[in-house]
């Protein structure tokens, strides 16, 4: 579901996934638990995904393609 890219220490949606939608949508709901439960997971996502959840503006600039 998610790649590992090393030397950003980041986590990245796979280009290929083998899982289903609903997969993506289970680790949604647990990462929207975490949050409401003030539990901390270490989960380094890119900028941009933290940009989309704070609903600000995204250019293209930000988002890095392989």
């Amino acid at each position: 579901m998610f790649e590992y890219i090393k030397n950003e220490t980041i986590l990245w949606f796979d280009k290929n996934p083998l899982e289903c939608g609903l997969n993506f949508e289970l680790i949604g709901m647990i990462l929207g638990l975490s949050i409401y439960n003030n539990v901390n997971l270490d989960l380094h996502f890119p900028i941009v995904v933290y940009k989309k959840l704070m609903k600000i503006k995204v250019d293209i600039n930000v988002i890095k393609f392989k």
